[in-house]
């Protein structure tokens, strides 16, 4: 039995689904069932019920997560107390966040934050908000950072910096020449839309509910993965998208794209981590430099 057997077998057991438990761990499917197998053939006990796409833990596997997670954890906790003693020369951080958070805020701050300490080794995974709120609760990821609070009472949250959401046209869109659009108007155009599980599609949703507006009337013409999709489909198509001001600054300044003013609320990009876990050195002085930057 070794370290990144367990490390796999626990991401099997969040997930109960092999292929995105891969996903999650940047592994192919393949090597993710081959590590579950073994430990399986080597204690001769089954740790999850086939059931066709999905799995379900077996009474063992159920045993098995609780004795998992205490030895990972400790395993952890002894890398930290090494860091310490290093005086940040050596060590690791694992940074889960968010598609917006992770694709266009972050990645410049995470950068001179490497610089500022080489002997870190860091990693940055980016999922949508479900996905980097699950990394935190496995372990795979030390710290995550989302956009906006979550429901969890394993989390600790710390707000960073505030962010806006706004709703984007491009030029074909007859919005285009518009000032200001009314929340009433946004069933009167198809949109584009990030994934269920999206921080800002729910977001946009929740403000069209406090605005007594059906989500369900709303026309979602195409769901994309990613900022970065939504805006070059902006700029092609007749569709409105809400994004966060990071992700379309230059295109508003360069006059590509267009933001007509529509109220919405603001958010926040937030900090999250596992109450559990006692942070290391390396998270502490990455949590501090993040709370000295800039929006």
């Amino acid at each position: 039995m070794t370290f990144e057997q367990l490390r796999i077998f626990l991401a099997v057991a969040d997930h109960l689904h092999f292929t995105r438990a891969a996903e999650a761990l940047h592994l192919t499917q393949p090597a993710v069932s081959a590590a579950v197998a073994a430990l399986e053939e080597a204690r001769q006990v089954r740790l999850f019920h086939r059931l066709g796409r999905r799995v379900a833990l077996t009474e063992a596997g159920a045993l098995l997560v609780t004795e998992a997670r205490v030895i990972l954890r400790r395993v952890k906790q002894a890398e930290q107390m090494l860091d310490e003693l290093s005086g940040l020369q050596r060590g690791s951080l694992t940074v889960a966040a968010s598609e917006t958070v992770g694709s266009w805020w972050l990645p410049a701050r995470l950068t001179r934050f490497a610089s500022a300490y080489p002997g870190l080794s860091l990693g940055l995974e980016v999922g949508n908000t479900a996905a980097v709120v699950a990394a935190v609760l496995a372990g795979t990821a030390d710290v995550g950072i989302v956009e906006g609070r979550v429901d969890d009472a394993r989390l600790a949250q710390t707000i960073l910096v505030r962010d806006q959401l706004v709703l984007v046209v491009g030029p074909g869109h007859r919005w285009w020449s518009r000032e200001h659009v009314l929340a009433q108007e946004v069933t009167d155009t198809p949109w584009l839309m990030r994934e269920s599980g999206s921080g800002t599609r729910e977001a946009f949703f929740d403000a069209l509910r406090q605005a007594g507006i059906d989500d369900k009337a709303v026309t979602v013409r195409l769901t994309l993965p990613s900022g970065a999709a939504i805006r070059a489909a902006l700029a092609e198509g007749t569709c409105a998208a809400i994004v966060s001001r990071h992700v379309v600054a230059d295109a508003l300044k360069a006059g590509r794209l267009h933001a007509p003013r529509f109220d919405l609320p603001h958010r926040h990009f937030v900090l999250i981590r596992h109450l559990d876990r006692t942070p290391g050195a390396a998270e502490r002085a990455f949590t501090q430099y993040l709370a000295k930057g800039e929006e």
